[in-house]
């Protein structure tokens, strides 16, 4: 091989082991503020809008701007091409602007902000809605060394907007309501799954147990080493 064939080659080997995921490739993430229009809502970059299925989708008034309201059961949106957008070992950061109307006075029920991954998936990050016996947020974070459950001490079952940000920084994982921080010092390894984010429910086939019922005006899931400030101060700037 001569030497400017074998230069070619090196080259083009460092480009393939440079390529990241698209949606990652110029920013740490990625941004829906929650305009609605035919259904979809487009991303801060172009690269995965989120498109919402379902009979109780409604484009109304938000806090900052529009938002997606959530009426009926199921109904939820997804954003394209995020399925490999995995934090791995890597700290990450998953924000919400949100309302619910109130939330069901069940012991079942979890409604869905936001979320990657189902419960029995080897991975999985989650923002969810708990009973009025408490009116929180949890945050569930699992990975390859297990799951853990976060919950937040700010009661949310108002009506008003409030924020929530599930993170993980620095050795720790915790979640951040209306910026009071809950966290839980915890390692939980690799955290990766195939599935594309949603917002509002987990599946089109899943039932009330698992939707939102109220509005999202913003949400943002970043990858990055500052992530939990990026979308910490994301969603108190647009909440």
């Amino acid at each position: 091989m001569s030497k400017a064939r074998a230069t070619a080659v090196a080259i083009a080997a460092a480009v393939a082991l440079s390529v990241v995921p698209a949606a990652f490739a110029a920013t740490p993430g990625n941004s829906w503020s929650m305009d609605l229009s035919n259904g979809v809502v487009r991303d801060a970059d172009g690269t995965q809008p989120v498109t919402f299925t379902g009979q109780g989708i409604g484009s109304v008034p938000g806090k900052v701007g529009g938002a997606v309201e959530f009426t009926r059961a199921p109904s939820l949106g997804t954003a394209a091409n995020s399925r490999y957008d995995n934090p791995g070992t890597q700290d990450f950061a998953m924000g919400i602007v949100f309302t619910s109307q109130p939330i069901p006075n069940t012991s079942s029920y979890s409604g869905n902000l936001m979320q990657k991954g189902l419960f029995g998936d080897p991975g999985q990050v989650k923002l969810q809605l708990v009973s009025p016996a408490q009116g929180t947020v949890d945050c569930r974070v699992k990975g390859t060394t297990g799951a853990r459950l976060i919950t937040s001490t700010v009661n949310v079952d108002d009506g008003a907007w409030h924020t929530a940000v599930c993170w993980r920084d620095d050795g720790a994982v915790g979640v951040t309501v209306d910026g009071v921080v809950t966290s839980l010092v915890w390692n939980p390894g690799a955290v990766s799954n195939s599935r594309n984010l949603t917002l509002g429910n987990k599946t089109a086939g899943a039932g009330a147990s698992d939707q939102h019922f109220g509005r999202t005006d913003f949400a943002s899931w970043v990858v990055d080493p500052d992530a939990r400030s990026i979308v910490e101060q994301q969603v108190a700037s647009s909440g």
